[in-house]
């Protein structure tokens, strides 16, 4: 037997919610570039460098691995001095730097936009 809830079945619910959290680890050097792998509702790029970093450069996932609502946080155990942020044509607020274990998080607005949030 089917469960209904708030107007739809439980396994239209179940299929709508496909794209699962995952956890993206990275461990760049400075001057790299880190690309956020698209395709899950709720994706955490976890990044470990061996120490802080002058320069990286994160590039979000693109329109054809991303839905609008996705969300996407970004930390580091270790600062980035200069952050660039990338791989969408409108990214509002972007970060220019992380702290030790400071997290910034985006969401998904609208076609090649992300958003801080």
């Amino acid at each position: 037997m089917e469960t209904q809830t708030g107007g739809i079945t439980q396994a239209a619910a179940d299929s709508s919610y496909a794209k699962k959290a995952t956890v993206q680890p990275a461990s760049p050097t400075a001057g790299a570039t880190v690309a956020v792998v698209g395709g899950s509702a709720d994706t955490t790029l976890w990044l470990t460098p061996a120490g802080t970093l002058a320069t990286l450069t994160i590039n979000l996932p693109s329109d054809a691995t991303s839905t609008i609502g996705d969300i996407v946080r970004i930390g580091s155990n270790k600062a980035i001095t200069l952050l660039t942020m990338g791989g969408a044509a409108s990214i509002i607020n972007g970060v220019t730097a992380l702290t030790i274990n400071q997290i910034a998080s985006f969401k998904k607005v609208a076609a090649d936009t992300w958003a801080l949030i």
